[in-house]
């Protein structure tokens, strides 16, 4: 029986400009990195971490209080990724995953690597799951203005403005505007920071950490529904 796997995409950027100028230290939310870790292992799925350039990814230091140092050293795979440019086959792996943090809003999001593999993987009917500001990944799969997003119509969520707080005015772009203006179908919860996870085909989006373990969840339940089918 083949190994079952996925493909964990975290963002090995450690800072995120500003509206003034300076640089908003940053990285992977650490809990967005873990708990899906978790969930998808005690799956049995092998997770196969990568980033752009293979670079070793930084955690957001706002994100590793209450032991999350040691959570994070957990993560095998982390403090050597693969580079995204080496994965060509994306039907090599059950899923894709995209992580949060502010990160991705930095690097992923314009990522050429990233993008292909996103393509690839809609085409071959990969699932893909994204958290927080995972999403801002999904916007790597076009750059070409004139070209559909191949991720518009689709019903998602991610971190909204409303508990993006003080720092909506002092980014660059606001990733709940923009993915709406991709055309998102954005759904969120009643209140920020309570856990929202929406489902649409092979697409599962999660819109804030305290929604990265059900969303791992929801997507370990999809890729069973799809083993039994």
């Amino acid at each position: 029986m083949p190994q079952r796997q996925v493909l964990m995409v975290v963002t090995a950027a450690d800072a995120v400009p500003l509206s003034d100028g300076s640089d908003l230290p940053t990285g992977y939310w650490a809990s967005e990195v873990v708990e899906p870790y978790e969930v998808l292992s005690d799956a049995g799925y092998n997770v196969v971490v990568a980033t752009p350039g293979g670079r070793r990814p930084t955690a957001d230091r706002r994100s590793l209080d209450a032991g999350g140092d040691a959570a994070v050293e957990r993560v095998a795979g982390l403090a050597e990724p693969h580079a995204l440019s080496e994965q060509e086959d994306v039907t090599v792996y059950d899923a894709v995953v995209l992580p949060g943090g502010h990160g991705p809003m930095n690097d992923l999001c314009r990522d050429a690597h990233l993008g292909r593999i996103l393509r690839e993987a809609l085409a071959a009917g990969v699932p893909i799951a994204a958290v927080c500001h995972g999403p801002a990944g999904l916007l790597s799969a076009t750059h070409d203005p004139e070209a559909t997003w191949p991720f518009a119509g689709k019903a998602m969520t991610a971190f909204s403005d409303a508990e993006e707080g003080d720092l909506a005015g002092r980014l660059l772009w606001s990733l709940e505007r923009e993915l709406a203006c991709r055309g998102a179908k954005l759904e969120f919860a009643d209140e920020p920071f309570a856990p929202k996870v929406v489902v649409d085909g092979d697409l599962v989006t999660g819109q804030n950490p305290a929604s990265a373990r059900p969303a791992a969840e929801a997507l370990v339940a999809l890729l069973a529904q799809r083993a039994g089918s």
